[in-house]
């Protein structure tokens, strides 16, 4: 039986089909309204299309070539390294056990035993978590697109997914300690590394993002600029970086207001190395190449010692930018449009997770550029 229900929390339709919910359509947009999610239950009624007559008769190795080809149609963050990603796992760790397992036979005990068996591992707890993220990935995929009625909510409690967080426990960066490494960067004549900085700590852009920056991504007549590219990681066979590849999401394309003082900042680092249209604002000197993670770290690292400041990474200037707007009591809307996120729980989970008692004092400064 099927029927379509609001979500009063997100305000958001979605589809519920025995024990199988859809909350988006093939496009991976949300139901807004009630006549969206309607028609796509039409459809589904009317062509089987998530039904796939038959299909439950397969095994987990013949339906897995057609998941692998559902992500490479997918999102934006579904690059090929990612696809790659997960079959390498899928076909080490998940086929073993349920390669030879028809998918209508597959039911939550079994993935209770999988989930301890992968617990039991003499793995890395970063390993296990990515294990049972890209399962968890295959198991939504059954559920949407089968009907298959699995509960993924299993391969979580078994282990400690916060634990397991390959990245270390976020730091909070106070308005003081910014301060000091900005100073630091400008009295040594840095002036890439304090705007990085500036521009980290302001607008919470990720890493490669700030460094996908080019000179014309900024309007200065309109006073905003854009972030639709970053610089990430090629694949192991390729040295250096990919220069400017799609962002990590649709979503993360997305567009902030020039500040002055980051104004000023940006003219001036353009005008003392003579920077062209085309060219990034992070460049190496002498090339138009971005300058290197290696080399951001090493200076950031230096600049704490000499400091005496806790440590921090660049994911942290992110950390606590959706922080500080969070604790100035911005609509989580808001953050997540600025955040390029389109789901609010990923937001809270991984970013917003500080004391509000103790950081409201640094958040009052930490918004806009005094």
């Amino acid at each position: 039986m099927a029927n379509v229900y609001l979500d009063k929390k997100t305000d958001r339709y979605y589809i519920k089909i025995n024990k199988t919910t859809i909350r988006r359509d093939d496009n991976g947009n949300f139901f807004k309204t009630e006549k969206q999610a309607s028609n796509f239950l039409r459809k589904i009624e009317r062509n089987n299309h998530y039904l796939v007559k038959g299909k439950t008769n397969y095994t987990c190795a013949e339906i897995m070539d057609d998941f692998l080809l559902s992500l490479k149609k997918g999102s934006a963050a579904k690059r090929a390294r990612t696809v790659e990603k997960y079959k390498e796992r899928l076909n080490k760790y998940f086929m073993p056990t349920f390669s030879n397992i028809k998918i209508k036979s597959l039911n939550n005990e079994m993935l209770n035993k999988f989930t301890i068996k992968i617990n039991n591992l003499d793995i890395r707890n970063e390993l296990k978590k990515g294990i049972l993220q890209n399962c968890r990935a295959f198991i939504n995929y059954l559920n949407r697109y089968l009907i298959i009625p699995l509960d993924e909510s299993i391969l979580e409690p078994i282990l400690d997914m916060q634990s397991l967080n390959t990245n270390k426990k976020q730091n909070y960066i106070s308005f003081n300690d910014y301060k000091k490494m900005f100073n630091y960067f400008n009295k040594n004549n840095d002036f890439k590394m304090s705007l990085l900085v500036h521009i980290l700590y302001y607008y919470g852009l990720r890493l490669g993002e700030s460094l996908g920056l080019l000179v014309e991504s900024f309007d200065f007549k309109n006073n905003s600029f854009i972030v639709d590219a970053q610089v990430s990681r090629p694949n192991k066979e390729l040295t250096g970086y990919k220069i400017r590849s799609q962002t990590k999401t649709k979503y993360s394309v997305r567009e902030f207001p020039l500040f002055k003082e980051t104004k000023r900042l940006v003219l001036n680092l353009i005008k003392i190395n003579n920077l062209k249209k085309d060219d990034f604002i992070f460049r190496i000197e002498l090339s138009n190449k971005p300058i290197s993670r290696t080399n951001i770290l090493l200076k950031l690292k230096l600049a704490q010692n000499e400091l005496k400041i806790d440590h921090f990474s660049p994911k942290d200037f992110r950390t606590t930018n959706l922080t500080n707007l969070a604790l100035n009591n911005v609509p989580i809307t808001i953050v997540m449009k600025r955040a390029g996120h389109v789901e609010s729980t990923t937001l809270q989970k991984y970013y917003v997770q500080v004391d509000v008692n103790e950081k409201r004092k640094y958040a009052e400064k930490a918004l806009i550029p005094p």
